[in-house]
């Protein structure tokens, strides 16, 4: 990401294509950016974060998140607001236990914006790394 924005605040998703990411694509998501930062969502989502999350949240916003997971989509929108807000990448990590259905999960994520001028944040790019806790529920 620093390498690939240069001298912008941010790279553009082009410069952050799949060749250059080869390597991290199973624990991406690519986020679609709504109405300037209103809303967020699931373009692309990499197969290890679809175990982690146990549903693959494909083209879904994060108000359709919520109907499904409720809070879940909330939450994931303020850290995609932080972000977007900001045009800074941002690092999370720890212990999350989603309560709409008890699912508990170690994460280790960077959320990056992503913007066509460099200046713009019109997508964001995160990459996790989940470790699940096996038996670990709130039920």
């Amino acid at each position: 990401w620093e390498n690939a924005r240069g001298s912008k605040h941010m790279p553009s998703r082009a410069d952050m294509s799949p060749r250059v990411m080869s390597g991290l694509l199973r624990n991406a998501v690519l986020i679609r950016v709504i109405d300037s930062g209103a809303e967020f969502e699931f373009r692309i989502v990499g197969d290890a974060i679809v175990q982690a999350q146990g549903a693959s949240l494909q083209g879904m916003t994060m108000a359709e998140i919520d109907l499904v997971l409720p809070g879940y989509g909330s939450l994931l929108h303020n850290a995609y607001s932080n972000t977007y807000r900001k045009r800074a990448p941002f690092a999370y990590r720890g212990w999350y236990v989603r309560e709409a259905d008890g699912r508990a999960m170690f994460h280790e994520s960077l959320v990056m914006p992503l913007g066509d001028d460099g200046e713009t944040v019109d997508h964001i790019l995160v990459v996790g790394v989940y470790a699940m806790q096996p038996g670990a529920t709130l039920r």
